[in-house]
């Protein structure tokens, strides 16, 4: 390494443990699970409610960093959020994950959400990367089942974004996003890792297939936010986050399938959304996802600028990274800790970054 690289690993592993990790980790109710609000001071809302996504993603945070450190204190951490998820989340009557609960864990928002179930999967399929315990694996497959049978569009293809408890269509103001089926395609991905399964797979093939030809083909400035039931385009401003994840993903998710004929087809949209990311990137979670999508291209689909892009992301993103209000780069007047702010985006960037130069 150089020493601009290993300057580069020394303030990311920094900013990774003493930062986020800690941070988040500080957050640990006595009475189980994770707090999930702060108010803008930093003081903990003990009575708030405690949200599927944020206990989701913190369980991946931390059982993803003891995949790469084995650190105890994170597999530790990692167990308290997955007992309080599966112990309160877990809809035992309809199937699925709840929204949101009390404190004391009794069910307040039930309806289903396509995209926490996407990342209650890959919270449990990580924590089961991480301890081989069969009942996260069983539990992140009976979700996995559940999307196939009430979220999939069987007319259209793709899935819907939300519907009730009991699985009926709801009034929303958005039927598919991209979002939800970018954070599918993850979920999947980590759960074909865990299972090799035949039904996963061609479910990973069917979403990679989607991302061609019916969110990134209909526009040539980046994926689509926001979609109608028959994929007709619902106007909405566009995420660069969501061309920067959607550039590394889709090569991770053909890697892992062990399809390098696919891989090589997927490179060039890899580049183009990349390409796009970055000039439309704003200073929010999009940051974390260029560092993590131009080191991953750099590697895997010869973007020789992209160690270059990255460092030059995180000049910008490391003086306000770890600081009370910044910790998480998509933070404005939001309060620090709330329903789509998370120990997530950031972890990841930190990772990669330490698996590639450490």
């Amino acid at each position: 390494m150089t020493a601009k690289t290993d300057i580069f690993v020394k303030e990311v592993k920094e900013a990774l443990e003493e930062g986020i990790l800690n941070f988040w980790a500080k957050l640990k109710d006595p009475n189980g699970g994770f707090f999930c609000q702060l108010d803008k001071e930093g003081n903990i809302q003990k009575e708030s409610e405690k949200e599927a996504l944020l206990t989701a993603k913190t369980l991946w945070a931390f059982s993803k960093s003891y995949n790469h450190s084995k650190k105890k204190e994170y597999l530790l951490n990692a167990i308290v959020a997955k007992d309080f998820f599966l112990d309160h989340f877990i809809d035992h009557k309809f199937g699925g994950a709840y929204f949101s609960v009390n404190r004391n864990g009794e069910k307040v928002d039930t309806k289903t959400d396509l995209y926490v179930q996407s990342m209650a999967i890959l919270g449990l399929t990580e924590f089961y990367l991480a301890t081989k315990e069969d009942g996260a694996l069983k539990e992140a497959r009976n979700i996995y089942n559940i999307i196939e049978k009430e979220f999939k569009d069987k007319e259209h293809n793709g899935y819907l974004s939300v519907l009730s408890r009991d699985f009926q269509a709801i009034d929303c103001q958005y039927e598919k996003t991209t979002e939800s089926h970018i954070a599918l395609l993850e979920a999947y991905t980590n759960l074909y890792k865990c299972c090799d399964c035949e039904d996963v797979k061609e479910a990973i093939l069917n979403l990679l297939r989607l991302i061609q030809n019916n969110i990134f083909a209909k526009s040539e400035d980046g994926l689509e936010p926001y979609f109608k039931k028959d994929w007709s385009i619902i106007e909405g401003k566009k995420l660069s986050k969501l061309d920067l994840k959607a550039a590394w993903l889709i090569l991770e998710s053909a890697f892992a399938l062990k399809d390098i004929d696919l891989v090589n087809e997927l490179r060039p949209l890899a580049l183009e959304l990349h390409k796009i990311g970055i000039k439309n990137m704003k200073k929010s979670c999009a940051q974390a996802e260029a560092v993590t999508a131009s080191l991953r291209l750099w590697k895997y689909a010869g973007l020789a600028e992209g160690t270059d892009i990255a460092l030059q992301v995180w000049a910008d993103l490391k003086d306000r990274f770890v600081s009370y209000k910044e910790e998480c780069p998509c933070l404005t007047e939001k309060s620090k800790s709330d329903l789509w702010i998370h120990p997530y985006h950031n972890t990841r960037m930190c990772l990669e970054v330490l698996k590639l130069f450490s």
